[in-house]
């Protein structure tokens, strides 16, 4: 009986090795495909069924997130540019407001200078209204001719006249011509 029994296990064996060897060789010739059954199989059972949808979500929302992730740095870095571009110009305008006050300060120095030269030559002409015609006329002409011009000008015309006929006559004449322009 042992050997009875030895032959049934090796024939069993032998049939089950033929089995699978067909099955594997029908398999690869592509008649049937096992892993197509055998997935349909899965995925046909509830459970397994839910767990593949779960895991392609899953996959989805795994690459969404990497996608956020990368633009989410992406807007840090642009962020941080966009920072560095903010502090250069508040440097820069920080910058400029130095030079516009400094510009600021110049221009009252010389508003407050012109108001002085101003008043200065203002005093002047009342000197020249007040002095003696041929006096006046000597000084204007030996002035710088512009400036003598200036003074005219800013005389009251009574007085221009009167300093103007104790010149001499070409003098008065260039004056009278300058004076017209």
């Amino acid at each position: 009986m042992g050997g009875d029994s030895l032959k049934k296990y090796l024939y069993t064996f032998l049939i089950v090795i033929i089995i699978i060897g067909s099955l594997l060789l029908i398999n690869n010739l592509g008649i049937i495909s096992f892993r197509q059954w055998g997935e349909n199989i899965i995925q046909s059972t509830p459970f397994v069924k839910e767990y593949v949808r779960t895991a392609e979500e899953y996959e989805k929302v795994v690459e969404k997130n990497q996608k956020l992730q990368e633009e989410n740095e992406n807007l840090k870095e642009e962020l941080n540019n966009k920072n560095e571009q903010i502090s250069k110009l508040e440097s820069k305008i920080a910058e400029l407001g130095a030079t516009n006050q400094g510009l600021i300060s110049q221009i009252e120095e010389i508003q407050q200078k012109e108001e002085s030269e101003q008043a200065n030559f203002e005093k002047l002409l009342k000197i020249y209204e007040n002095m003696n015609p041929e006096s006046a006329a000597n000084i204007l002409n030996s002035l710088e001719r512009e400036y003598a011009l200036r003074i005219l000008k800013g005389l009251s015309d009574k007085t221009a006249a009167t300093i103007l006929e104790s010149m001499e006559v070409e003098k008065a004449v260039e004056f009278s011509q300058d004076l017209q322009n």
